[in-house]
């Protein structure tokens, strides 16, 4: 799906944005249950480090996960029905939530679909709904932005869902304290929200946006290990061999890794480093990933037609 999101990175890059939720389960009334989780490609920044700091500018996914939604049938476009988002700024702790008027939609909430669920609604649409997960093919994911003049304030996200009978809604202290915006202070900063907005292509399975985003980070000499490890993992299952290369020799050159999977949402992600001292078992994955690489593309050339 595309979105305004998508030219705002953009613009990012031309004026030089595995998972960790934060949002934890409640219960509701009747046993019914709306489930967020709130993803971020990681913490933080290069002058305010880890939770709950997030960069002014970069992109998240908001997950719902809805129990009083388990009805089987096609996935529809736009905004999902009887779902609403709010938004509160600067909410004092111990206060009730009280959306601020307007602010979600400084947001920009997008609805998008993932592969898991266009997996479950081919099971559905091929007849197998024996076997449909209902939580991949009713759950609702939005791509969001923290506006980047909201640096210096703090944010809660809070969910509904009515319906008939039916009106739940998140707690709005899921968290013990709110999200603090803060703004960039270097060019890994930058990076990292460009990586954001790559984050938001993978999840949302345009990988067309990925590797547009990638070879831009390339040509504007930006690098983000979050960002090379979704754009080499895309690139490979496009078999654009290449590219994939040049995304695992940044990853490396930069960051002396060849995966950070394991470490995405968390406020560890490997800082820049650019050809300083290397583990031997990285060094060793990286020359064995590489080199298949290049077996890869000499096997592809030699296939070519000559001309």
């Amino acid at each position: 799906m595309k979105s305004q999101s998508h030219v705002r990175c953009t613009l990012i890059l031309l004026a030089i944005v595995f998972f960790t939720p934060f949002i934890s389960k409640h219960s509701v009334a009747q046993g019914q249950k709306l489930v967020p989780n709130l993803f971020v490609p990681a913490w933080g920044g290069s002058c305010q480090a880890g939770f709950p700091n997030v960069l002014a500018g970069s992109m998240f996914t908001l997950h719902l996960r809805n129990t009083a939604d388990r009805s089987l049938r096609r996935l529809a476009p736009g905004w999902p029905e009887g779902y609403t988002l709010e938004a509160a700024l600067d909410l004092p702790g111990g206060q009730p939530f009280v959306s601020t008027p307007g602010l979600i939609e400084r947001f920009r909430p997008t609805p998008f679909l993932t592969l898991d669920d266009l997996n479950e609604e081919r099971k559905l649409l091929s007849g197998d709904s024996a076997h449909v997960n209902w939580d991949h093919l009713n759950a609702k994911r939005f791509a969001l932005q923290f506006p980047s003049d909201l640096a210096g304030h703090t944010v809660k996200f809070r969910a509904s869902y009515r319906r008939g009978d039916v009106n739940i809604q998140t707690r709005p202290d899921a968290l013990d304290q709110p999200i603090s915006i803060i703004a960039p202070c270097d060019r890994s900063d930058t990076a990292r929200i460009v990586a954001s907005c790559l984050f938001v292509a993978w999840a949302s399975n345009d990988t067309v946006r990925v590797i547009a985003l990638a070879d831009s980070m390339l040509a504007h000499d930006l690098s983000d290990a979050i960002a090379w490890n979704y754009a080499y993992t895309t690139a490979l299952r496009m078999r654009y061999h290449y590219k994939a290369l040049s995304y695992l020799e940044r990853m490396f050159q930069d960051f002396g890794v060849t995966d950070v999977n394991e470490k995405v949402g968390s406020d560890s992600v490997p800082r820049l480093n650019r050809d300083g001292p290397r583990d031997a078992v990285q060094q060793q994955h990286y020359e064995r990933y590489r080199n298949g690489l290049l077996r890869q593309i000499a096997r592809e050339e030699q296939q070519q037609p000559q001309r």
